[in-house]
């Protein structure tokens, strides 16, 4: 998961839930990406590179990089025409038609939406490996979520 500024948070995020959910991901700020942080891509990775606006350079020249790399890349972008877009594999369309924003700039119905897709993704990769309570016992030994995974094993 790749992203800077908002759309990193949203990218860490997205990270945390797939991988409590079985498929492991890491989140990768972009400026650290370009500055040897792409040597934890691997082939067989994919990448979800997180940007509203498609037009963040760093995240930009990060899917390139990971592009010639031999990474698929999905974009989670608002903007299904902007150079991420272009650059990606696969694009999913995380628009959202106005921010809640009184200014109407500030990351905050797009960055719920891309959150939305984010977990829509995740979610089917969990089933497809066959998640189940003792799995998720295994990863979250704590707290109330471990409790009733323990309870329904």
């Amino acid at each position: 998961m790749v992203g800077t500024g908002v759309s990193g948070l949203v990218a860490a995020k997205l990270a945390a839930t797939f991988t409590s959910s079985g498929t492991p991901a890491l989140y990768l700020n972009a400026s650290n990406a370009l500055h040897g942080g792409l040597g934890v891509a691997r082939a067989g990775d994919a990448a979800v590179a997180v940007s509203n606006s498609g037009h963040t350079e760093e995240t930009l020249q990060t899917a390139v990089c990971l592009r010639e790399s031999g990474i698929p890349v999905i974009a989670l972008t608002g903007n299904p025409a902007s150079p991420l877009a272009a650059v990606a594999d696969v694009v999913l369309d995380a628009s959202a038609a106005t921010e809640a924003c009184p200014l109407g700039a500030l990351p905050t119905a797009s960055s719920t939406v891309a959150r939305a897709l984010g977990d829509a993704l995740a979610m089917p990769l969990a089933e497809r490996r066959g998640w189940s309570h003792e799995d998720l016992a295994l990863v979250h030994p704590s707290g109330t979520l471990g409790h009733l995974a323990r309870q329904q094993r």
